[in-house]
């Protein structure tokens, strides 16, 4: 699998997932702990400080901005609270639609409970959002790369604004033909294989057939994406697609890729496994490097100042050097899905942190 980054730096961005911000007197809500539901705007003002001191020229939000959805009490003060936080960032915040966002995707042949079919992606939770956010989908450019943000939640959802989407997207790669462009959507198109079955935490078919299409067609230099609060990298083709972790919380179920017992709140405190990325940008090729917070919150007297990793697995220079590691390095599990979903399937996925580590050692 050829990977050549050249030496010349062009730019440096970063992309943030999941902050999942509540209103200030929040309670436990949508199945969350009190602790876990409050940890979003500190966790995320720590991530801003240090987002501040590295300086990259924009940072883009792979979605869920805030925990409560459109329609819901808490939503509204939900919504100025992350933007009480985040207009302290010191460049510019380019927003993606999550979940939590827009409503759920739409899912095809299997019943949900009643209080799920409530949060299907819909017009009115599309305007309200836009009403507090940014657009659903949109692109800019940045020294000559195109960035394109779409809305994963419609995609299979038979809304007119699913189809205006397409039509878009289509004309827009075809217009910029022959040019370097990151995607950047909520949802993955797959998180270990692409022939995987259909779940909670991927794009379902066709919609996925369609969306891989696209990556193959236009030769799209890297795909980023939310959602699952964990890591994990593809190649597909030409495309490096990377599903970032968390700011606020780790999803317990993902637990179930470890070895050893969950931690407290079922994992959800993982801290080592929270964080998000910084991209460099080279005239050939980029570098995600993960940066890990460890869940912090701290008093900005008591941080110290750091710069990104000196080294990454994939652009080692000189020698070559081989490892042989005595735990599998690619280990699959089945993971359940909970909230009362996917209760006929299992999700069957990879364990990428090993990988992830390996990059960091360089």
């Amino acid at each position: 699998m050829p990977h050549h980054i050249s030496e010349e730096h062009l730019f440096t961005f970063a992309v943030i997932a999941d902050t999942h911000v509540t209103e200030e007197e929040a309670s436990a809500i949508g199945g969350y702990d009190v602790d876990t539901v409050k940890l979003g705007a500190a966790r995320s003002a720590y991530v801003v400080r240090e987002l501040n001191r590295l300086a990259p020229d924009f940072v883009v939000h792979l979605g869920d901005i805030t925990h409560p959805e459109p329609g819901t009490p808490a939503y509204e003060d939900s919504a100025e609270r992350f933007h009480s936080v985040y207009e302290a960032l010191e460049c510019p915040l380019y927003l993606v639609a999550g979940n939590h966002d827009i409503g759920e995707k739409a899912y095809g042949g299997e019943p949900l409970p009643p209080q799920q079919t409530q949060l299907t992606v819909n017009d009115d939770m599309i305007a309200e959002y836009e009403r507090h956010f940014q657009a659903q989908y949109y692109s800019f450019e940045h020294q000559d790369c195109l960035f394109v943000i779409i809305n994963g939640m419609i995609v299979n959802s038979g809304l007119d604004c699913e189809a205006q989407q397409r039509k878009w997207l289509e004309a827009l790669l075809a217009e910029n033909q022959g040019r370097r462009v990151f995607m950047f959507s909520h949802y993955p198109a797959y998180l270990s294989r692409p022939d995987e079955p259909g779940h909670y935490d991927a794009t379902d078919e066709p919609g996925r057939s369609w969306l891989l299409g696209i990556l193959e067609r236009h030769k799209v230099e890297a795909f980023y994406a939310g959602h699952v609060h964990t890591f994990f990298f593809n190649r597909h083709g030409a495309t490096s697609c990377y599903v970032l972790p968390s700011v606020c919380f780790l999803r317990h179920d993902y637990h179930e890729l470890f070895r050893i017992a969950p931690g407290m709140k079922q994992g959800r405190h993982d801290g080592a496994k929270l964080g998000y990325a910084v991209v460099q940008v080279h005239d050939e090729g980029h570098l995600s490097h993960i940066i890990r917070t460890h869940g912090r919150t701290d008093d900005p007297a008591g941080e110290v100042e750091h710069a990104l990793p000196l080294v990454h697995g994939l652009a080692s220079r000189g020698g070559g050097v081989g490892l042989d590691l005595r735990q599998p390095w690619c280990d699959s599990a089945n993971i359940p899905t909970p909230w009362g979903l996917d209760v006929f399937r299992r999700k069957r996925v990879r364990n990428d942190y090993p990988l992830l580590a390996l990059w960091e050692m360089g």
